[in-house]
């Protein structure tokens, strides 16, 4: 009896690891199956990418350049110049990079970049964007604001007008859509050849950008309840019921929040004509300023109650903790004299340590 049972005992291990081993083979053999056909699909694809492909011509270029963003974030671009054409988009490519380091390979990642630019390239083609004459594009030449000290190597190839310890470059809008904007930062290239001066470019830019994006303003209170009314659903039941107590309506210090009807780039709505003069005389006194990013400025009405260092304290601390680096605008707060009708940089004294 022991030595049947025994018996039994191994033919049922034997039985076991068969079956494992098939069901192991069976896998590996559908694995097999579905890495084969999805090679054979993506040689697919790709043959018939290649088969799109325009012919560049035997003079096109190949340019790649280092493009400077704001605040000094840099980012290599490639160019292509087909036979012909004297406009390129910027191909960036930090993502093909990722791509290459996470496998996929060179003429895959080649492929990408071409359909990237023919994507593109179409765009501009249907735009018609030719930057050569300032007469014809120049109602689509806005403003934008960006800090002078931590751009200079941008600014050192680009027009720009110096405004506090900001700057003000050119772009050429190239269409508007519901989350921004696409545009063109005005260079050197294009401006240099037009022969006008930089008044001229920088009054007319304000005028344009002030017509194309009227300014918003409105009570913190009313932005913050706004907020919070789409994404409340969103958060702990705790955490909604600490945001319904705050008292925002009988805060000490009153914030305005001052931007343009896109809520992009609106900082640059504190160069409107007579648009800090009308404010301020609404309120019936002088205001600070707070360049919380490249979006948008807060205003707060000089009062007794109103702390220039709590002011600089909390743009600082907004800055360090919730403003993307690349839309971070400036640590300084500004004061608008209504009086004098100019802003300027406002000095607070730091506490000496012991």
């Amino acid at each position: 009896r022991e030595r049947k049972e025994k018996e039994r005992l191994e033919n049922e291990r034997r039985e076991k690891e068969k079956r494992e081993r098939e069901e192991r083979e069976r896998k590996e053999r559908i694995e097999r199956e579905r890495r084969e056909k999805e090679r054979l699909e993506n040689e697919r694809r790709e043959k018939e990418k290649r088969e799109k492909l325009p012919d560049v011509g035997e003079n096109s270029q190949v340019v790649i350049d280092k493009v400077y963003k704001n605040n000094g974030l840099i980012l290599n671009s490639l160019s292509i110049f087909f036979d012909g054409t004297d406009a390129s988009p910027n191909i960036y490519l930090e993502p093909f990079f990722n791509s290459y380091k996470a496998g996929r390979s060179m003429d895959f990642i080649l492929m990408d970049i071409i359909h990237c630019y023919i994507e593109n390239f179409n765009d501009l083609v249907n735009e018609g964007i030719n930057l050569s004459d300032y007469d014809k594009i120049k109602d689509n030449i806005v403003i934008r604001l960006i800090n002078y000290e931590k751009n200079k190597e941008l600014l050192d190839n680009c027009p720009h007008t110096r405004y506090l310890d900001l700057a003000v470059t050119y772009r050429y809008i190239v269409t508007d859509y519901q989350e921004g904007m696409a545009s063109i930062l005005i260079t050197n290239k294009e401006f240099i050849p037009w022969g006008i001066e930089l008044t001229k470019l920088h009054e007319n830019a304000v005028e344009c950008t002030r017509m194309r994006y009227p300014s918003v303003y409105m009570p913190i209170t009313e932005l913050v309840s706004g907020y919070f009314d789409t994404k409340m659903e969103e958060l702990p039941e705790e955490a909604a019921e600490e945001i319904k107590s705050i008292d925002l309506e009988n805060a000490v210090v009153k914030m305005y929040v001052l931007t343009n009807t896109q809520k992009a780039f609106g900082a640059g709505c504190i160069l409107y004509s007579n648009l800090l003069k009308s404010i301020s005389d609404e309120w019936g006194s002088n205001m600070y300023i707070l360049p919380s990013s490249v979006h948008e400025t807060m205003l707060v009405p000089d009062a007794e109650d109103v702390e220039p260092e709590f002011l600089k304290g909390l743009l600082e601390g907004a800055n360090k903790a919730s403003v993307g680096y690349i839309d971070l605008l400036s640590d300084n707060i500004y004061y608008y004299n209504r009086e004098s009708d100019k802003t300027e940089i406002y000095e607070v004294e730091e506490e000496t340590k012991a």
